[in-house]
């Protein structure tokens, strides 16, 4: 969790890693969005620990985010959905 007073990260659970949080656009970012794996676009900037590597997204990120993998998702719904089809005609 990142501190409310700073940039330092506090890390997972009780124990701080005490990284600096930074914004990183980084390509071949990727998340698992209706049980599909969708690529970020590299421009997008979310904050991250520099020890630790953790994600910190917060609520604009996560907007951003929202859009990115509606869109994306919308885009390939057809083809999802014909996999997903001859998948299961396959069990």
């Amino acid at each position: 969790m990142q501190s409310k007073d700073s940039n330092l990260c506090n890390g997972r659970g009780d124990i701080g890693c005490g990284g600096q949080i930074f914004p990183l656009k980084m390509d071949g970012r990727w998340f698992l969005f209706k049980d599909v794996v969708i690529f970020l676009d590299k421009d997008l900037e979310i904050p991250r620990c520099d020890r630790c590597k953790a994600d910190w997204i917060d609520d604009d990120t996560q907007v951003a985010l929202d859009v990115i993998l509606n869109r994306d998702y919308e885009v390939h719904r057809e083809l999802i959905e014909a996999a997903r089809e001859r998948y299961r005609e396959r069990q």
